[in-house]
């Protein structure tokens, strides 16, 4: 996924991080980009992200997003609880919990001797079109074969 993603990013010259909740910058830009599976949040707060996204795209430019795969949501409890990734990482899954549409994971990560935990909920996507074109989006394509990453541009 990496390899493809840079190509994208290439031409990033400053990117801007901002807190969530203020959610206005005041700028335009041609690319938004929301990762870390933040799309997968409350629907309420999803078309909230959604809607800041668009404020800050150009009409012609595309948003990219990150979301937990779709099929993720029915293999994550049977996925191998301990697994080694290159450069040293393990991941442990410790717990998850689906109460639909939610799944709820605990996962430990291990570096030597460094340890630290990350907890989340993740929401399930059931209409993944219809939520942006309520934001005034619509589909682009799909970026990666497990459907993690896509983008949208804006409709008029």
């Amino acid at each position: 996924m990496r390899t493809r993603m840079y190509p994208l990013l290439s031409n990033v010259t400053a990117p801007i991080c901002w807190s969530s909740e203020s959610r206005v910058l005041g700028s335009i830009f041609g690319t938004v980009l929301l990762a870390s599976t933040m799309i997968n949040v409350d629907p309420s707060l999803r078309q909230e992200f959604l809607a800041t996204c668009r404020v800050h795209l150009d009409g012609d430019g595309v948003a990219v997003f990150q979301q937990n795969p779709p099929g993720w949501f029915e293999t994550v409890e049977h996925a191998p609880r301990v697994r080694e990734d290159p450069g040293g990482i393990t991941r442990i899954i410790r717990s998850t919990r689906r109460e639909p549409p939610r799944m709820f994971v605990e996962v430990e990560y291990q570096v030597g001797d460094r340890v630290w935990t990350h907890a989340w909920g993740s929401y399930e996507i059931g209409d993944l079109a219809g939520d942006l074109a309520s934001a005034g989006f619509g589909f682009d394509r799909w970026l990666t074969d497990d459907h993690s990453w896509f983008t949208a541009r804006p409709v008029a």
